[in-house]
């Protein structure tokens, strides 16, 4: 849960960030109006993803460490959440585009 409550907050300061980022790796920009839709569903798939990044590197180690394996998870679901902003603004059709 603390993974998740990390990623929860991330997205809350800093999603307009990465959807800037996405809009300038595929060169489209996302409409307003779609901003929260993308942070609802984004919200949606975080429990799986989390679970999924905990399944495949489980925790092993104690102290210090444990606070570099949850930061590398959280970068992780971060990086993927940045890709699949791209995605989706690629599959946009061009009439519902913001451009």
């Amino acid at each position: 849960m603390e993974i998740e409550d990390e990623i929860y907050q991330h997205l809350e300061t800093n999603l307009p960030q990465l959807i800037q980022n996405a809009e300038t790796r595929v060169n489209r920009k996302l409409g307003d109006d779609y901003t929260d839709f993308v942070k609802e569903d984004i919200k949606k798939q975080i429990p799986s993803r989390v679970q999924h990044y905990l399944q495949q590197s489980p925790f092993r180690g104690n102290g210090p460490e444990n606070d570099t394996w949850k930061q590398n998870i959280i970068g992780q679901i971060l990086k993927e959440t940045e890709n699949g902003i791209c995605t989706f603004l690629t599959n946009l059709p061009t009439n519902i585009k913001g451009e």
